[in-house]
């Protein structure tokens, strides 16, 4: 239900990141030579980012014309790019699911860290605070 402006921007954007990634996806798998990993990586920047995501694909990824990536991707701003979005999606998706991994295993607690996951660690979400 639409009940502040804000709303119908946030309806248009989130249109307009849905139609991004799903081009963007197209557009990897059908024509781009690079590595799974990289595609993905741009998907999910994509899907993160919306239009904006889009544009840097386009400005930096998107092979102009068959068979010219390597010369394409070539200049040193361009590798930036790639390797950016490398650990952007890692990163992104790493943290989304760390959010959305307590509740799924149980813990009421807000968050959980790697060291609470550890065996003989003081654990964030101690046995009294899962369920039962």
């Amino acid at each position: 239900m639409f009940v502040q402006p804000v709303d119908y921007f946030l309806a248009v954007w989130f249109v307009l990141a849905g139609l991004s990634t799903a081009y963007v996806a197209w557009d990897q798998f059908r024509n781009n030579p690079e590595p799974v990993v990289m595609k993905w990586g741009f998907i999910l920047v994509t899907l993160y980012m919306g239009p904006l995501g889009l544009l840097i694909y386009v400005l930096a990824d998107k092979e102009p014309r068959p068979g010219e990536h390597e010369a394409f991707t070539k200049p040193l701003w361009k590798q930036g790019v790639g390797s950016t979005i490398h650990c952007v999606a890692g990163d992104a998706t790493a943290s989304s699911s760390r959010r959305q991994s307590p509740p799924l295993l149980g813990c009421r607690c807000g968050s959980i860290s790697l060291s609470s996951m550890l065996p003989d660690s003081h654990s964030a979400c101690s046995s009294s605070s899962r369920c039962s």
